[in-house]
């Protein structure tokens, strides 16, 4: 039997997506301090009146989302895992939420310190870290061509990462460290850099150790020099009378 083909036209062809498709409506992202992520509807924060969390856990960070958005999440090891916000189902009250170091497989001693919502990943993330050094980051950088899920070196390593903010617009920040100084200044003097794990600039260097004052300072007892001996003088002899 003959082989038949035929032509078509490029505006005839129609693409089809693999990916199911995602239902989209806003939700509240909330992480504790222990790690677990709540990911809430509009319609259970309203109508809840308390959230449930471990003994000794607590609220730690909150932020709006959607259910078609992804997640950056940092570690204590210089790591950053992507994930989706639809891969979570829907938190209740009465529920802890999805334990991130469970459900995206960390390394055992593992632990999350921070997650953000890149959106477009168009905008830059402000870092603050415990040593004082600052760093604005390109959220491009982030960006991965597979569907990779754990990026390493993805924030500086040298110090705890304390604080991470996307910036959509240049705002106000006050660092107070922890000899009480504070530093006030706008995140437009920041230079956005591209290298995921710069350890940027440090606008509270630390204190230099004060310098004893003079009269503080611990002299050094000098000995007096001393003497050259000198040998025992003889009397001279005497004339004697005649």
């Amino acid at each position: 039997m003959p082989r038949r083909t035929g032509r078509i036209e490029p505006h005839e062809v129609v693409e089809v997506s693999l990916e199911p498709e995602v239902e989209e409506y806003p939700v509240t992202i909330m992480l504790s301090r222990d790690g677990y992520l709540k990911k809430m509807t509009d319609r259970v924060l309203k109508k809840a009146t308390t959230l449930k969390y471990k003994d000794g856990d607590k609220p730690f960070i909150e932020f709006p989302s959607s259910n078609t958005h992804e997640l950056l999440v940092f570690t204590n090891k210089s790591q950053v895992y992507k994930c989706k916000v639809a891969t979570f189902e829907d938190t209740k009250s009465a529920q802890l939420g999805s334990y991130l170091p469970t459900d995206l497989e960390m390394e055992p001693d593992e632990s999350v310190i921070w997650v953000i919502d890149p959106e477009d990943y168009k905008a830059d993330v402000l870092f603050v870290f415990e040593n004082g050094r600052v760093v604005r980051v390109a959220l491009s950088g982030y960006v991965t061509k597979t569907n990779r899920k754990r990026l390493k070196n993805a924030i500086y390593g040298g110090s705890k990462l304390l604080y991470a903010q996307v910036l959509n617009t240049d705002r106000d920040i006050a660092l107070v460290s922890s000899d009480y100084r504070l530093m006030n200044f706008n995140t437009s003097l920041l230079k956005t850099k591209t290298t995921t794990n710069t350890q940027g600039v440090q606008p509270l260097p630390p204190r230099r150790a004060a310098r004893s004052p003079p009269s503080a300072r611990p002299r050094k007892s000098l000995a007096p020099a001393s003497r050259p001996r000198s040998s025992p003088r003889r009397a001279s002899p005497q004339p004697v009378p005649s």
